[in-house]
């Protein structure tokens, strides 16, 4: 069955801190997911937002604490988001697929004619086989994490696509994530208003006795 989905991926699912308080990226999780999305991409049309360029700008800097400072924080996200974008795009290469980069405001989606590009561009790359990644465009968001660590993002994404399901990773334990119960609530909300089924996965990826990662996604499908 041809489905539309949405998956969104938090900053603790694909980050986490070290015995010294370091951040790195978490073991498999990031290879597990990108191999799940290229197989369920085959047979569906796939969008991926992702968290994660604040923790990849602290990892790159080898800094243990985030600061609290919106400006700082925008500063630190234009520094990780190109290396969270070449941790995908290292993988998605391994399985033959392009990713993109998609960095978005909350005006994309209240300002019709940005709303209606935003949506024309994505059914482009959905043609072209391309995996789409998004994110919010914190250097120029007026107010930092309006969309929740990407949650109320990820549930806007798939109202205006069309989407079937949103799907989200989520793992803050370590209180990663920018978000929390009162955004994916709100996410909720949205989708459930357009009929889009939601689910929440809090399991990490791991291999199977073959090498390959057992699924996630394709589990809740």
């Amino acid at each position: 069955m041809h489905n539309r989905l949405v998956v969104k991926v938090g900053s603790g699912y694909i980050f986490q801190r070290n015995e010294y308080g370091f951040y790195n990226p978490r073991p498999g999780q990031i290879p597990g997911l990108v191999e799940e999305l290229s197989i369920l991409s085959e047979e569906n049309d796939v969008i991926l937002v992702s968290s994660g360029a604040i923790a990849s700008a602290a990892w790159k800097l080898g800094i243990k604490e985030i600061p609290k400072n919106d400006y700082d924080k925008a500063r630190l996200s234009g520094i990780g988001q190109p290396v969270l974008m070449e941790l995908y795009r290292k993988e998605f290469e391994k399985h033959g697929k392009i990713c993109a980069q998609c960095l978005i405001t909350r005006d994309d989606f209240d300002v019709k004619e940005r709303r209606r590009n935003l949506r024309r561009n994505q059914e482009g790359y959905f043609l072209d086989d391309v995996i789409a990644i998004y994110n919010e465009n914190d250097l120029i968001s007026i107010d930092e994490i309006t969309f929740g660590d990407n949650d109320i993002l990820a549930a806007l994404l798939a109202k205006y696509t069309d989407a079937d399901m949103l799907i989200m990773l989520s793992y803050s334990e370590e209180g990663l994530g920018f978000g929390g119960e009162s955004s994916k609530q709100k996410a909720k909300e949205i989708v459930e208003n357009e009929d889009i089924r939601m689910e929440i996965i809090n399991d990490l990826y791991e291999l199977d006795d073959s090498g390959l990662y057992k699924p996630k996604i394709r589990l809740v499908l």
